[in-house]
């Protein structure tokens, strides 16, 4: 397992698979809500689950499984309660036109399991759209203000449009196998464009990164 300090983050236009051998997964001591992801909205039975449109709010502690598909909106967590929060991506895919489709915004811990078989995926904006000028967060396509980890046996690809793909200001733990990168550039002007290199690095604790190769 390979540990990432504090404020980690994973660069600007980064596309990233991945693809994870025999991991941990949260602990369910509860019963796990399922959220479903229904193309402009959402749908959950739960009364710790808050959605307006395409914004989807999870406001407690607690085992959540998310499928579907949700375009242009975002799902958050936003709780003061102690207590992890454990996210089971079983076949979700996230899109956001104007800022970041998975941010955490305050939790004690949340922990991301893909579930096994799955492939999910999210994707941000090319250009962020923020409610006044002293406000420049989110800036990533998985955004984390809270301890975050990541495990299962599934995939997941997150595409960082604009900013870094993933950012977490407190811990960040990826429990995973192998990471395909493939990343972005930004040219002088502001364009933006994609070279024709991409990365492997294992992550683990028997892992060893072979160097980038060109693809």
């Amino acid at each position: 397992m390979k540990r990432i300090p504090l404020r980690a983050t994973v660069p600007v236009g980064l596309a990233i698979a991945l693809i994870a051998g025999p991991l941990g997964t949260p602990a369910t001591a509860q019963a796990t809500v399922p959220i479903t992801l229904t193309g402009a909205s959402a749908s959950s039975p739960s009364t710790d689950v808050t959605i307006a449109g395409r914004a989807v709010t999870i406001t407690a502690p607690g085992t959540y499984e998310i499928s579907g598909t949700l375009n242009d909106g975002y799902l958050s967590v936003d709780t003061a309660a102690s207590g992890a929060v454990n996210l089971i991506l079983n076949g979700a895919t996230i899109s956001n036109s104007s800022n970041a489709p998975l941010q955490v915004a305050d939790a004690d811990e949340v922990v991301i399991t893909l579930a096994a078989g799955t492939t999910n995926q999210l994707s941000d904006a090319t250009r962020y759209v923020y409610p006044d000028p002293s406000t420049d967060e989110p800036n990533a396509a998985l955004f984390s203000t809270a301890d975050l980890r990541i495990n299962g046996t599934g995939a997941l690809t997150v595409r960082g449009n604009a900013y870094d793909g993933i950012t977490s200001k407190d811990g960040l733990v990826i429990e995973s196998s192998l990471f395909i990168l493939r990343s972005g550039w930004r040219r002088r002007g502001g364009e933006r464009g994609w070279p024709a290199r991409s990365w492997s690095l294992v992550v683990g604790s028997n892992a060893a990164w072979p160097g980038p190769s060109r693809s």
